[in-house]
């Protein structure tokens, strides 16, 4: 199958900045796949997309908000 799927897994931090449930975009394509952690709720994201489901999680549980 081709295309994009929406998924949770339950390694995903809750959202750094409203709290909210994280998921994972999954585009795949028959020459590329990527993964896009994104916030269910307040749509926050990363601009770039990652190689595997692994590495989009650990990214997305490393971010930090600033609390200026």
């Amino acid at each position: 199958m081709f295309g994009t799927t929406y998924s949770e897994d339950d390694r995903l931090k809750p959202c750094p900045f409203c709290g909210g449930k994280a998921w994972l975009e999954h585009v795949e394509y028959p020459e590329d796949t990527w993964y896009n952690p994104q916030c269910s709720e307040c749509d926050a994201g990363w601009t770039r997309s990652y190689e595997t489901m692994d590495e989009a999680i650990n990214v997305w549980n490393k971010r930090k908000v600033n609390e200026n």
